[in-house]
């Protein structure tokens, strides 16, 4: 065959320890996982024809690159082209730009620092910022948020979360009165609530257990993968998580995160402007999953979230997220039968750097998937 087959621009191969997995941008869904025969040939042998790339193999795996372009083609991956259109579909640009200074932030809202929670809001509308978490730790009432949701109207914040554990001042009819009124207030979490207090809007999140702040901060689970291209091309050049963000304790501390020790002031004296431009506060930005141990052989890698917060090995600060759950050494999940953690698949040295013992990682592939050396 002397066809051409292409790749659509918002289709992108991730190339993992294992396996390959193509990022389907524009229609999350249709992702899928590949083999990394086939990422390679998808990759290597871009604009050359089948019957060229069966040339390059000496028609060995004739039966094997017909299959793979067949899966491409029949996934709606890729499409026929001629030669001379292989020109006119040049690849997405690989850039992430935003014209904020800070993007995104979480609030800790306690009796301690709720005073200053106008001033926040004005500080974080001039830096730009789209989106606020808020994080009420001690009881809120139905005029809390009405007061927050004015305070919105006024400012050039896009969309907001609430979270905080249920109290006897609260009901779902004015829960969801506060929400219909106040459009930027997109998602109200609530914790700890009784039985029967329940309910079936999405944008009102009730659960009976009660949030647990630290412990909720740093999960990596599939649950929290997003595709898509502000995501992708973010992950390959900032932190997924701490890239433009600022975030408030419940003392009024001003942070990368709210649970990391460093502090760069505090509400009381310091503006978020004048928090930025510190020293250190934005060198978590540019650390990302390619810089990451373990992380650079995954290929969810440019759909997950990373926390510097929670590290393996924390006097090393590319150390794999302690509080992953994925080996992507094995494809498995810390739920699926065979599962081990990625201590049992390497070592941390002298310098707590992480250093796969391939020798056993293809021992443990051959037991739990019967791979041929």
């Amino acid at each position: 065959m002397s066809n051409f087959v292409q790749m659509y621009a918002c289709c992108i191969p991730v190339k993992g320890y294992k396996r390959s997995l193509i990022y389907d941008l524009q229609r999350p869904q249709n992702s899928n996982f590949i083999p990394n025969d086939m990422y390679d040939i998808i990759v290597d042998f871009r604009n050359k024809s089948i019957e060229e790339i069966k040339r390059l193999y000496q028609y060995q795996y004739n039966e094997e690159i017909d299959s793979y372009f067949h899966f491409l083609l029949e996934n709606n991956f890729a499409f026929v082209l001629q030669k001379n259109e292989l020109n006119n579909f040049p690849p997405l640009e690989n850039i992430w730009e935003s014209p904020s200074e800070i993007t995104n932030s979480i609030i800790y809202v306690s009796k301690k620092n709720i005073k200053y929670l106008n001033l926040l809001l004005k500080q974080l509308s001039d830096l730009r910022c789209d989106a606020v978490q808020f994080c009420f730790t001690d009881n809120i009432t139905i005029e809390h948020i009405h007061i927050l949701g004015k305070q919105l109207e006024l400012l050039r914040i896009l969309s907001v979360e609430i979270l905080f554990n249920y109290n006897d001042l609260l009901n779902i009819s004015d829960m969801l009165s506060v929400i219909d009124k106040y459009p930027r207030i997109r998602r109200v979490g609530i914790g700890n609530c009784p039985q029967e207090f329940s309910c079936t809007d999405k944008r009102l999140y009730c659960t009976i257990n009660q949030i647990d702040w630290e412990n909720g901060c740093g999960n990596i689970s599939s649950q929290y993968f997003s595709i898509g291209m502000e995501m992708f091309f973010e992950s390959q050049h900032h932190n997924t998580c701490l890239n433009r963000k600022i975030c408030i304790d419940m003392n009024g501390n001003i942070k990368n995160c709210p649970f990391m020790k460093q502090s760069f002031g505090n509400i009381k004296n310091t503006t978020l402007k004048e928090a930025i431009v510190k020293q250190g506060f934005k060198d978590f930005w540019f650390i990302c999953k390619d810089n990451i141990e373990v992380c650079k052989n995954c290929e969810f890698r440019y759909m997950c979230t990373d926390c510097r917060c929670y590290i393996k090995q924390p006097a090393n600060i590319y150390s794999p997220p302690s509080k992953c759950t994925y080996n992507p050494y094995i494809t498995l999940w810390k739920h699926q039968k065979h599962y081990v953690p990625i201590e049992e698949c390497g070592y941390f040295d002298k310098s707590f750097r992480f250093v796969p013992d391939y020798e056993k990682i293809d021992m443990l592939n051959k037991t739990i998937w019967g791979d041929k050396e």
